[in-house]
C-alpha cells in the first residue's frame, strides 16, 4: 500500500489492553537501524498507537461497544516518512472498529418488587408490579431477556406466560386462609454466549376476602318457654347463647342475624345480638315443639345473568372478580342489583369501569425489514425507501418510531412508519448499504418497545446522488455515443463487402476481360464474305468477318477448319492460337513477325495459313486451342451471334 485507502481492522470491546490489533500493508522496512520508511501516528491521545519499529497497531485504551468505559470505535491517520529518498511523505487512513460482546448483565428496573393479591384473584390475572429489565448491549441476542420463576417454595403460584415478555400473572388459586404471604425469585437472563442473567425477588401479600360464610358457635340450639313467660320475654337458648363469626379472618365482618322459615314469625330475634324473643303469636299458639331457623345472611339478585360471568357478590354484598377482564373488549359494565333479607328488598345501580393495563408490546408485521433505493429522484432533499408496519394491541396506546445505528442520521422515519432518505446525509456517508435499529415505544404505561433490524441497499448511481445528475448523464451520453459508433462501423463493413462481390461477380461474366492474348504473324485479310467450298459441296459464307484463308489449302479441309473455328467462336471462350510464320505462295510477307491480338466476344480467331503442300489435317490440328481459360453457359447467353445465311 502507498497510501490512499483506508485500513480497517475490527476487534472485539474486551480485548485487553496491549494487544496487537494488526499489522498495516504498507510497503517497506520500518525497522529502526536498516529501515527505509517511519510510521507514526498524527493524532495526540489516541486509543491506538504504532509499536516503534514495527508495523503493528496496538491498542492502548479500551474500548466500549456502548460507550461507556471507552469509545466504540476509532479513526486515525498513520504518516508514513520515506528514509533516504527524496520520495514524498503519505497519509494512510485506519479504522478500527468495535465488535459487541455480552458484557453487560441484565439489570431489573426498581427491583425489589412487593405485591399485594386478593385471595379472590382470578387465575391468569396479571399482576402489575412493573417487573422489567433491560440489558446495556447492544441490539441482538446479547441484549435479548428471557423472564422466568426460579424453582422454590410457592413458586408455582406465580409465572411468565411468555418468557419474552415481563407479564408476570397468576397460575394458582390464592388462599389467605392457607398462605397468607410468599416470597419468589424472579431471573432475568439474556441471550449471549455465554448468558449473563440477574435475579432479584418478589415479595407477596394475600389479602383476605369475603369468600367465607359466617359459622355459627354450634350447630343446633334449643330454647324453652317459660309458663309465665310474655311478649318479649327473652328465651334461654343451650347448649349456649346463639352466636357466629366469620370465617374470613382477614376481614372479620359484622353479623346480623335473622329469623326464617314458616315458624321464622313466632320469635324476634335480635340482629345484632342474636337473642331470641318470645312473642304473643308463639305463647297463644305453642302446643309443641317448633323449629326456627336463623341466618345471618342477605340474598342478592342481579337484572342481567351475563354478570356472573365475570363477577359475583358474597353475603357481605361485596363484588368480587370471577374471571379476568380485558380493557380492549369491553371497558365498563352496568347492571341493576336487588338484596332482600325475606322481609324487605332494595335495589341499587352497579357501574363498573375497567382501566386499562399497557399489556401489548408494539409488533412490526416482520422481523425484520429490507429495502432498495434505485431511483434517485433529482434534486430531492428526501428520497421515500418504504414502510414500517407497527401495530399495538393496547387500545389508545400511540406508538412512537426510532431509528439507532450508524446510518440512522442518513434516514427519516414519520409517525406512520413512512421511511425516507435524506440525500443531503447521503454524501456523508458515501456507502453502499445502511444498517439501522428501528425501535417502537408505546405511550402506556410502562411504556413498552420492540425492535427490528432495517436495511436499505443503494444503488451506486443513487449513493452517488449527492454529487448531482451531471456526471450520471455525461456517463449515459458516453455510452450512446459509442453504441452509435459501433452502428455506423458495422454499416461500412456491410457497404464493403456488398461492393466487392458485386466486383467479383462481374469479374467471372464480364465482357472481353478475361482473354489472354497471344503473339502470331499477322495474316493478310480476306474478302469479308469469302465463299469456300464445304464438305457436300455446296458454296456457303463463313459466319464471321474477318477470317483468313491460308493459299495452298483444299477446300474440303478448310471448310472443315473453318466449320471448327466457328463452333468454338460460338462457345464464349479465349482461343489462343500460336504457329511460327511460314512463307506464303503470294509473298505477303517474307521475315518472321510476332504480335498480339485480341479476339472479339462472338469472334472466331483468324487463322493461320498451313505451309504449302501440307494436307487438311495440319490445318485442322492448328486450330485446337492452347488453352482454355473459362467455359461458362452465361457467357454464351451474351454473345451477339451471327447465323449463317
Amino acid at each position: 500500500m502507498n497510501g490512499g485507502a483506508v485500513e480497517s481492522f475490527f476487534i472485539s470491546e474486551d480485548t485487553p489492553v496491549g494487544s496487537v490489533i494488526g499489522a498495516l500493508s504498507v510497503n517497506g522496512d520500518p525497522s529502526e537501524e536498516q529501515g527505509d520508511i517511519t510510521l507514526r501516528l498524527q493524532e495526540k491521545g489516541a486509543a491506538v498507537g504504532i509499536a516503534p519499529g514495527t508495523k503493528n497497531l496496538t491498542l492502548l485504551r479500551a474500548l466500549d461497544r456502548e460507550e461507556k468505559l471507552g469509545p466504540s470505535n476509532v479513526y486515525v491517520n498513520v504518516r508514513c516518512d520515506r528514509r533516504r529518498t527524496t520520495d514524498p511523505s503519505f497519509i494512510i487512513p485506519v479504522s478500527v472498529r468495535v465488535w459487541d460482546v455480552n458484557d453487560n448483565a441484565p439489570a431489573w428496573l426498581g427491583a425489589p418488587y412487593r405485591a399485594r393479591l386478593s385471595e379472590l384473584t382470578a387465575v391468569g390475572t396479571r399482576v402489575a408490579v412493573g417487573a422489567r429489565a433491560t440489558d446495556a448491549d447492544q441490539p441482538g441476542p446479547h441484549a435479548t431477556i428471557h423472564y422466568s420463576v426460579l424453582p422454590g417454595p410457592h413458586h408455582e403460584y406465580l409465572g411468565f406466560p411468555n418468557e419474552l415478555d415481563s407479564v408476570l400473572v397468576v397460575k394458582k388459586p390464592l388462599d389467605y386462609e392457607t398462605l397468607r404471604n410468599f416470597t419468589v425469585t424472579l431471573r432475568a437472563q439474556d441471550a449471549g454466549t455465554p448468558p449473563l442473567h440477574n435475579d432479584t425477588v418478589l415479595q407477596v401479600q394475600v389479602l383476605d376476602a369475603d369468600d367465607q360464610n359466617p359459622k355459627f358457635t354450634h350447630e343446633h340450639y334449643t330454647a324453652t318457654l317459660p309458663e309465665d313467660a310474655k311478649e318479649g320475654t327473652i328465651l334461654a337458648t343451650s347448649p349456649g347463647p346463639i352466636s357466629a363469626a366469620d370465617q374470613d379472618l382477614g376481614i372479620n365482618a359484622p353479623l346480623q342475624y335473622s329469623a326464617t322459615g314458616d315458624n321464622g314469625r313466632l320469635v324476634l330475634v335480635d340482629k345484632d345480638t342474636g337473642q331470641v324473643a318470645a312473642t304473643k303469636q308463639l305463647i297463644e299458639e305453642l302446643s309443641q315443639p317448633v323449629t326456627i331457623v336463623i341466618k345471618n345472611n342477605l340474598q342478592f339478585y342481579v337484572s342481567d345473568r351475563s354478570f356472573l360471568d365475570k363477577f359475583a357478590i358474597n353475603s357481605a354484598g361485596e363484588v368480587v372478580l370471577r374471571r379476568p377482564l380485558d380493557y380492549e373488549t369491553a371497558d365498563s359494565y352496568h347492571y341493576q342489583v336487588m338484596v332482600t333479607d325475606g322481609v324487605s328488598n332494595d335495589t341499587a345501580s352497579i357501574n363498573i369501569t375497567v382501566l386499562n393495563v399497557n399489556e401489548w408490546e408494539p409488533r412490526f408485521r416482520y422481523p425484520q425489514y429490507e429495502f432498495r433505493v434505485d431511483d434517485a429522484a433529482g434534486d430531492a432533499e428526501l428520497l421515500p425507501v418504504g414502510k414500517l408496519d407497527v401495530f399495538d394491541g393496547d387500545k389508545q396506546d400511540n406508538v412512537t418510531l426510532t431509528l439507532r445505528g450508524s446510518g440512522a442520521d442518513a434516514l427519516v422515519v414519520n409517525a406512520s412508519g413512512g421511511l425516507w432518505l435524506r440525500s443531503a446525509a447521503l454524501r456523508a456517508h458515501n456507502m453502499s448499504v445502511l444498517h439501522v435499529v428501528a425501535t417502537a415505544q408505546d405511550s402506556g404505561a410502562p411504556p413498552r418497545q420492540t425492535s427490528v433490524p432495517v436495511t436499505v441497499h443503494l444503488r451506486p448511481r443513487t449513493a452517488a446522488a449527492g454529487a448531482g445528475s451531471a456526471g450520471e448523464g455525461g456517463v449515459l451520453l458516453m455510452f450512446g455515443g459509442a453504441l452509435a459508433a459501433l452502428a455506423l462501423l458495422v454499416c461500412a463493413l456491410l457497404g464493403y463487402i456488398y461492393r466487392v462481390r458485386r466486383r467479383s461477380k462481374r469479374s467471372a461474366g464480364g465482357s472481353g476481360s478475361g482473354y489472354v492474348t497471344h503473339e502470331k504473324p499477322p495474316a493478310d485479310p480476306i474478302p469479308s464474305t469469302p465463299h469456300v467450298a464445304t464438305s457436300t459441296g455446296v458454296t456457303g459464307a463463313l459466319p464471321t468477318a474477318g477470317v483468313l484463308r491460308p493459299a495452298g489449302s483444299a477446300g474440303s479441309l478448310l471448310s472443315v477448319s473453318a466449320g471448327a473455328s466457328t463452333i468454338l467462336a460460338n462457345s464464349t471462350s479465349s482461343l489462343d492460337l500460336q504457329q511460327e510464320a511460314q512463307s506464303v505462295t503470294q509473298g505477303q510477307h517474307n521475315n518472321s513477325a510476332r504480335q498480339s491480338q485480341r479476339v472479339p466476344r462472338s469472334k472466331v480467331a483468324p487463322l493461320t495459313p498451313a505451309p504449302a503442300g501440307s494436307g487438311g489435317v495440319a490445318s485442322l490440328i492448328a486450330t485446337i486451342p492452347a488453352r482454355v481459360k473459362k467455359l461458362s453457359w452465361d457467357d454464351a447467353a451474351h454473345d451477339n451471334k451471327v447465323p449463317y445465311s
